[in-house]
């Protein structure tokens, strides 16, 4: 009788879950909320908050995947509510970790949990705290189960012929799950729907058309990706996965996999899927003999390792932003081309080819104006030792945390403290120290080490390798942008940019007439 009279005038809150399956089950948010109302009603609460999360799981270690369960441990921190009611405790969490922690949580905050389909579950008692573990642990054993469940699930549907995952371009999910072609109106006109766009594509492969020009047809048509690929245009690529798929041919991958332009691959054999052939098999094999033809470099484009240039991974085209790729012509020169021009997705890009070594030129040109004084190392650390004085003055706060440590050393060791206390205020003070910028005498080993490597850097770069050169613009530059056959701007890195403010770099720069490089 009196645990009844405790329960009368209690803030209540209510949280409510349901999985994207669940929703399928008819397991709704609304069920839950009016069980919640009658719940509280009946138990002389006052419902002061809800908050649910729809189409999330309870399996998640990171409660920022349920924005609402977040907020709700927020608002019971800062006092909001004296109850949680739950429809069921696996409502609450599926994660054991989760759960555990959270109720520690809740019970520094003196706040009570209660299940509307368990109501005599009290976590106060140390009967509760036993049964609720024991609860948590078998929820978290369904919840790997059904996770196991699930891939058995996707293996057996693979055995049954039927398909797992998004669908590919042209195709749509049918009844009882089989896909069908996509014969939706798309709003392109009469026989262009995205099926007449998977035809299309191996019609022209078939009679010889390269994956780019297939690309651009398909750009100009209006047709764009879908599924995975998202709503985007098409380029070689995405073309080259269409065409390299088994699917087409109503098959379902499995078994051998080998390497290829796709970075997923392609199955070799695979098993009869319940889907039909969408693409006739004769079609299907002329488009990947025409496709085989048109790769110039055949079988060693698949097994060649791929080539590192000096300024592999750093250019950026000056027109549209896109990242300029290094490729090798016939006689082995590399040169750069802008990839969205040459996809034909930037179709207004003006980016013309350009021979790498004209681009390296400019940059030894850049390189051999660090001309370092010989007190070089001396002028930027006082230039650092400036900046520390004109900040908020790092050193300072590190030598007094360094200074509260010793002193309380000296407490501990006096036995003014508990040992406890000691390992408790050392680690605060040590987070703290650990939080400040590195000290000047450890980025004056660093600038130092830099600007002896750098002390010969033109030549030096003159006289390495691909590799090296590499190895040495990458720890120097971030990006570096140009614009036809001109490099127009550098981003440096952060370690880089001490030594571009010397004057003697500047009269250099200016001297040699290198514009727009700083």
């Amino acid at each position: 009788m009196q645990q009844n009279q405790v329960k009368v005038n209690k803030r209540a809150a209510g949280y409510f879950r349901v999985s994207s399956e669940e929703q399928v089950e008819g397991y709704s948010i609304s069920a839950q909320e009016r069980a919640y109302r009658l719940f509280v009603e009946a138990h002389g609460y006052t419902s002061v908050g809800e908050y649910s999360d729809e189409g999330r799981s309870a399996r998640t270690d990171n409660i920022k995947k349920r924005p609402q369960f977040a907020r709700m441990l927020q608002d019971a921190q800062a006092g909001l509510f004296d109850v949680i009611v739950v429809h069921k405790m696996d409502r609450f969490s599926r994660s054991l970790r989760v759960a555990v922690q959270v109720f520690e949580l809740l019970g520094k905050c003196n706040i009570g949990l209660v299940s509307v389909s368990e109501p005599n579950l009290d976590y106060s008692t140390p009967q509760g705290k036993l049964f609720m573990h024991m609860l948590w642990a078998l929820a978290q054993f369904y919840s790997d189960n059904l996770s196991q469940e699930t891939k058995k699930g996707k293996n057996e549907r693979k055995l049954q012929g039927l398909y797992n995952g998004t669908l590919p371009f042209g195709v749509i999910k049918g009844e009882n799950g089989i896909p069908i072609p996509d014969r939706r109106d798309i709003g392109l006109g009469p026989n262009r729907t995205n099926y007449d766009g998977v035809k299309m594509i191996f019609n022209m492969a078939a009679s010889g058309s390269t994956a780019r020009e297939i690309a651009e047809k398909l750009n100009s048509y209006g047709y764009r990706t879908t599924g995975s690929w998202g709503n985007n245009l098409f380029t070689k690529d995405t073309v080259t996965d269409i065409l390299r798929s088994r699917f087409y041919l109503g098959e379902l991958p499995d078994g051998e996999y080998t390497k290829g332009h796709s970075s997923r691959g392609s199955y070799t054999k695979g098993i009869e899927g319940k889907h039909e052939k969408f693409i006739d098999p004769e079609i299907w094999e002329a488009a990947k003999r025409n496709r085989e033809a048109n790769n110039k470099y055949g079988s060693i484009k698949i097994t060649k390792k791929a080539s590192t240039y000096s300024l592999s991974g750093l250019l950026v085209c000056s027109y549209c932003g896109g990242k300029m790729h290094i490729q090798g012509n016939r006689r082995g020169t590399p040169y750069l081309y802008c990839y969205k021009r040459q996809q034909g997705i930037a179709k207004e890009c003006q980016q013309h080819a350009t021979k790498l070594e004209i681009y390296e030129q400019q940059i030894e040109q850049y390189l051999r104006c660090i001309k370092l004084p010989e007190d070089y190392q001396q002028q930027i650390i006082e230039a650092y030792k400036k900046e520390d004085e004109e900040g908020p003055g790092f050193e300072k706060m590190r030598q007094a945390l360094t200074n509260r440590l010793n002193r309380l050393k000296e407490i501990y060791e006096w036995g003014d403290m508990t040992a406890e206390e000691y390992r408790f205020k050392k680690e605060q003070l040590r987070n703290e120290l650990v939080s400040l910028p590195a000290p000047i005498s450890t980025q004056k080993d660093k600038l130092e080490s830099l600007g002896t490597y750098l002390k010969n850097i033109g030549v030096s770069w003159q006289d390495a390798s691909q590799e090296l050169r590499n190895e040495l613009a990458r720890t120097l530059f971030e990006k570096i942008r140009v614009e036809d056959h001109e490099i127009r701007g550098i981003t440096p890195t952060s370690e880089f940019i001490p030594l571009l403010t010397l004057s003697s770099f500047r009269q250099c720069m200016a001297e040699a007439e290198v514009t727009g490089l700083t």
